[in-house]
C-alpha cells in the first residue's frame, strides 16, 4: 500500500510509522543502559513476575514501563513551550499517581460498550482487541510463572516478551487519541501490536510440541490469540476509516 501526500501539519500512518520506528531505535540505549543497572540481563516481564504478586499487577506494570521507554511525542510544534515539558498533565504517557494513571488507561473492571464505535471509546478498556490481548498476556504470564524450569527456553521467552508487547503497543496507540493530527500514530502502533501477535502465533506453533505444553492449553491459547489479531485487523481498519472520513 502506498503513502498518501503528507501534509505539513497532518501526517499518515505510514509517516508516523517512520517517526516511531525511530524513536524505537533510540531507545534501544536507554534499555541496555536501565538492564546493566538492574544488573541483570533477564526481561522486564521476569522481573516483574518476581515483584508483584498478582499477574494483573505484572502485566499493568509491564505496559507502564513499555509506555515510559517509547516516549512518542508529536511533531514540533512551532508554539510549544519549553516550560510544558515539566508539566506532568502534558505527559503524552505517565503522569501524576500510579492510581490516576491506571484509572485514566481503564485498567479498572469497567466494561466496554458492546457497539464499538470510534465516536464512543472514552478508556482503554472500552478498546475490545486491547481487552482480549490483556487477557491473553495474563494467561501467558501464568504459563510462565508455572514453568520456572523453563526460563532458559529462549523460545518462551521470546513468546511472553512479544505477547505481552500486544496490549503494550495498543495501550501507546491509545495514548495518541483519535483527533485528525494524531490517529496515525495510533494506527501505526496499532500495527505493531498486529505485527507481534502474527509474530507470537509462530512461536506458539513452534512450542506445541514441548513435552510442558499440555494440547488443552496450546490450543486454547491458539484460539485466543488468533481472535486478538482478528480484532486488531478490524481495529485498524476501524481507525483508518476514521482517518479518511476526518479529512473530507
Amino acid at each position: 500500500m502506498g503513502s498518501e501526500p503528507f501534509d505539513d501539519d497532518i501526517w499518515d500512518e505510514f509517516r508516523w510509522e517512520q517517526h516511531i520506528n525511530a524513536i524505537e531505535r533510540k531507545s534501544v540505549q536507554l534499555r541496555d543502559f536501565i538492564t546493566s543497572t538492574w544488573g541483570e540481563g533477564s526481561p522486564n516481564w521476569l522481573r516483574l513476575l518476581n515483584e508483584y504478586k498478582s499477574q494483573n499487577e505484572v502485566i499493568d506494570a509491564y505496559i507502564e514501563e513499555e509506555l515510559m521507554y517509547e516516549e512518542a511525542y508529536f511533531p514540533e510544534d512551532d508554539d510549544w513551550d519549553e516550560d510544558d515539558e515539566d508539566d506532568p498533565d502534558n505527559d503524552l504517557f505517565m503522569s501524576g499517581d500510579d492510581d490516576e494513571v491506571l484509572k485514566s488507561l481503564g485498567t479498572e473492571d469497567d466494561s466496554g460498550s458492546e457497539d464499538f464505535s470510534i465516536e464512543d471509546l472514552e478508556y482503554l478498556d472500552d478498546i475490545r482487541s486491547y481487552t482480549l490481548s490483556r487477557e491473553f498476556g495474563i494467561s501467558v504470564l501464568k504459563l510462565a510463572g508455572s514453568q520456572m524450569e523453563q526460563k532458559k527456553d529462549a523460545i518462551l521467552i521470546q513468546f511472553v516478551q512479544t505477547s505481552l508487547q500486544i496490549s503494550a503497543k495498543l495501550a501507546a496507540g491509545f495514548s495518541f487519541g483519535f483527533d485528525l493530527e494524531v490517529i496515525g500514530g495510533n494506527i501505526a502502533y496499532c500495527k505493531k501490536a498486529l505485527d507481534n501477535s502474527n509474530k507470537a502465533l509462530e512461536m506458539l506453533c513452534a512450542m506445541k510440541d514441548r513435552p510442558w505444553l499440555k494440547a488443552a492449553d496450546y490450543f486454547e491459547l491458539h484460539e485466543v490469540l488468533t481472535r486478538v489479531r482478528n480484532e486488531i485487523g478490524m481495529y485498524i481498519q476501524d481507525l483508518r476509516e476514521s482517518y479518511r472520513n476526518s479529512l473530507f
